[in-house]
């Protein structure tokens, strides 16, 4: 069952393990390269997103740290290593795509435009009175990163 972004986010920002742990995660993510580790890793086809691979990666990683603080018969700190580099690697991915994501326009009354338009306007009227006033003249050069 796939997890919804909102959830792999959350995931992610309460993600807490030890510092030794994430310092070798963060060491191994330098050799990270996607299609050669996903695949070995997760043993299916790599998944075409940072948001499929860490609907993927997240779950192990959580079975990994149970083991680890448990019994630690069946844990092994190199996959452990493995999966957090790649989980590491997958959000840093995942937070780029989000953050670059295109995002739907808001729908804008006319007035709305106009209004904003106006204000613009007077904008544009304020800074040009502004550079205009003599007494502000090196203030808004040495603003603008010249000399007056």
């Amino acid at each position: 069952m796939p997890i919804a972004t909102d959830t792999i986010a959350h995931s992610i920002a309460t993600l807490n393990r030890p510092k030794l742990l994430v310092r070798a995660a963060t060491i191994a993510m330098a050799e990270y390269q996607r299609r050669r580790d996903l695949r070995r890793m997760l043993r299916v086809a790599i998944p075409a997103t940072p948001t499929a691979a860490l609907q993927k990666l997240i779950p192990i990683e959580a079975d990994l740290e149970r083991r680890r603080i448990g019994d630690g018969r069946s844990y092994s700190l190199a996959r452990h290593v493995d999966i957090l580099a790649a989980l590491m690697a997958e959000a840093h991915a995942f937070n780029a795509e989000r953050r670059s994501a295109p995002t739907l326009p808001q729908r804008t009354s006319r007035r709305a435009v106009e209004r904003g338009s106006d204000q613009a306007a007077a904008a544009a009227r304020s800074a040009l009175r502004l550079v205009t006033n003599s007494s502000n003249a090196p203030r808004v050069a040495s603003s603008m990163g010249g000399a007056a």
